[in-house]
């Protein structure tokens, strides 16, 4: 192999982020900050190598719609070839942001203590009903009394996440996509109101959940998950939600174990 690496794919999932696929492995001395450049932006924060895929971090967002130039210089490959004075060219495109409705919360874990197998930590899982890929890193998990952040990932198109601390991660990794929340809000066993927020102040989803929607006295004394029936019907409430049915408490990570069409027949009332 007498060839330097190209690339061969880059992405920009996140705005302050590249992931960039080489046609090969790269040697670990190729993460140097000064190996990468964008010509007229900066050079990355971090660089971060993984077999032939490199993570370049940022320290600020790129520009929608903005042309850019990579740079790269002093790359090698596992063999010693160096990529030297290579160019890329990239536009980025900033990602269709969560609408309402379109990013909602399917299942609370508010008191996992006694699980049937799950970790014995807080969790809220989220699900993406859109037909796209969004991002979340701009959206806030509220409880009316404090906000946490959502850290930067981004949920595929029909996905589910699982939202929790950062020390909560590693317990949870194995059971899906999980997203850390700084400062995330702790969950009260007996209900509260969870709110999806968008960092410019707009409602993506909203639930006030109940002790009285496990359905099941047993179940709400802890160790199981309230899990939403229809994702197709995120607005109805005590109707369209019940405790977990699954034997570890709950289904963070995939379709819930209630899971079944469930929708709104009934007409609108006359209150007033």
């Amino acid at each position: 192999d007498n060839s330097p690496p190209e690339i061969i794919d880059l992405t920009v999932e996140i705005p302050r982020q590249l992931k960039i696929i080489f046609s090969e492995p790269l040697a670990k001395a190729s993460a140097e900050k000064s190996f990468f450049q964008i010509t007229g932006f900066e050079q990355p924060d971090e660089v971060i190598i993984a077999d032939s895929m490199v993570v370049l971090e940022f320290e600020n967002d790129f520009t929608d719609q903005q042309n850019y130039t990579l740079q790269i210089s002093g790359v090698t490959d596992l063999h010693g070839n160096q990529l030297i004075n290579y160019s890329y060219e990239f536009v980025y495109e900033s990602p269709r942001q969560a609408q309402f409705n379109e990013i909602i919360i399917t299942e609370i874990m508010a008191n996992p203590s006694a699980s049937g197998g799950l970790p014995e930590v807080e969790y809220i899982e989220i699900f993406n009903r859109s037909d796209h890929d969004l991002p979340v890193h701009n959206l806030m998990l509220s409880d009316n009394t404090s906000d946490g952040n959502l850290t930067n990932a981004i949920l595929p198109a029909g996905g589910y996440g699982i939202l929790c601390t950062q020390n909560a991660v590693d317990q949870l990794a194995a059971l899906g996509q999980v997203i850390s929340v700084n400062n995330m809000p702790g969950l009260n066993n007996s209900g509260e109101t969870l709110s999806l927020i968008h960092n410019d102040g707009g409602l993506i989803f909203s639930v006030a959940y109940e002790e009285s929607w496990y359905k099941d006295l047993r179940k709400s004394e802890g160790g199981w998950a309230l899990e939403m029936i229809d994702t197709s019907n995120p607005c109805a409430g005590a109707h369209n939600w019940s405790a977990s049915e699954n034997d570890s408490g709950g289904t963070p990570g995939k379709a819930n174990s209630v899971a079944q069409p469930n929708p709104d027949n009934l007409g609108p009332k006359l209150l007033q």
